[in-house]
């Protein structure tokens, strides 16, 4: 049997560790015209999961013959993409309503965006959508546009702006947005978009542990490799709830086995595992760091367990209340993490340690 785990960035692994309810839940808002759902938000950080979800989410949906689902690239023209999307999934009834209109002409390529280079005119997007999307609303078929990787860009903000005044007229369109917590929280404070700060925001959270070791003793059993339960404790331990983390580390202990697992095979791949943790994922995620993010984390790796915020203050020589800023900031990059009142500690595995070994020595260098 192949190695089932598959630790690349981008791709929906063999192994998906179900979030079927939170998919179930939000299949049921999309299809509901009155939910505040209709646009989303998806967040998380690197290597979290989303696209495995939005991916779960996809193939639910695509169940409802009711429902055509575009996967848009964040990038280009993407009002072109939708448009060119909705013409490839709609019947020829739809298609003709597109041969009237100015700029537009139809092709076996598809539907192709013309300029009429002396008269300047340009295709009225509002206008051909708005069109579209009727014969679409009398069939009761819905629009649902998927894009990841989200950054806030003019072709985006036109885009938005226009399926704002869609959704405005009760057109069948749904939006899902997804992408890093940063990304998606400029997006939503993005001056020009500011109906986004309604839309309600899913986050990806970490994956449940009983889940994760349950997963782990599924895959090696069903590939006919023993591993007991101490090696399932540890490696467990060793993802600490981080999808990309249960991806890597399932990948080398599999790799790096025969036909039983135990804990010390686990712990005999952990630098290896550590060393790729930090470079694939840590790295990434530490790039964005800005210099107080980083005296924020150096402080707090210096301690064992969790944190205290007085402990912060004291360390750092910062006030409660401008250290609260950076704290919300990490919070909400998904970070750290509140362990009890007052106290925070990190949320991704093995993070003190690449902090201690990397972050400290880059701030040094500044």
């Amino acid at each position: 049997m192949n190695n089932p785990f598959n630790p690349s960035f981008g791709k929906v692994p063999p192994i998906y560790i179900d979030r079927s309810q939170q998919v179930e839940e939000l299949v049921s808002e999309l299809k509901n015209s009155d939910s505040p759902y209709q646009t989303t938000l998806i967040y998380g950080q690197r290597g979290s999961g989303k696209t495995s979800f939005i991916s779960a989410l996809c193939q639910k949906i695509e169940t409802q013959k009711d429902f055509i689902i575009l996967n848009i690239p964040s990038s280009g023209n993407i009002l072109l993409s939708y448009v060119q999307g909705i013409y490839s999934k709609t019947s020829k009834t739809i298609q003709k309503t597109l041969d009237s209109l100015d700029g537009i002409s139809l092709s076996v390529f598809g539907i192709q965006v013309e300029y009429n280079k002396k008269t300047e005119v340009q295709v009225n997007y509002q206008l051909l959508l708005e069109k579209i999307l009727k014969k679409l609303s009398e069939k009761k078929i819905t629009v649902l546009a998927v894009i990841d990787e989200v950054k806030a860009s003019a072709e985006l903000r036109k885009f938005i702006s226009i399926y704002q005044i869609l959704l405005q007229q009760n057109l069948p369109v749904r939006l899902l947005l997804a992408g890093l917590p940063q990304n998606v929280s400029d997006l939503q404070n993005d001056n020009q978009l500011t109906f986004l700060l309604r839309a309600p925001r899913i986050t990806i959270e970490p994956l449940d542990n009983s889940n994760v070791r349950f997963n782990y003793k599924k895959a090696f059993e069903k590939g006919d490799k023993f591993i007991d339960e101490k090696a399932l404790d540890k490696m467990t331990k060793a993802c600490g709830g981080y999808a990309y983390a249960f991806q890597l580390l399932g990948w080398l202990v599999w790799k790096n086995t025969t036909d039983k697992v135990s804990e010390k095979d686990v712990n005999s791949v952990l630098d290896e595992y550590k060393m790729l943790l930090f470079r694939n994922a840590y790295i990434k995620i530490s790039e964005g760091f800005s210099h107080m993010d980083k005296i924020f984390v150096i402080s707090m790796a210096k301690n064992s367990g969790s944190t205290s915020m007085k402990k912060m203050v004291e360390e750092t020589g910062k006030s409660n209340a401008y250290l609260s800023n950076y704290r919300a900031r990490l919070l909400d990059s998904q970070v750290i993490k509140q362990t009890s009142y007052g106290y925070i500690g990190f949320v991704l595995p093995f993070f003190r340690e690449f902090v201690n070994e990397r972050v400290v020595v880059e701030f040094e260098q500044d």
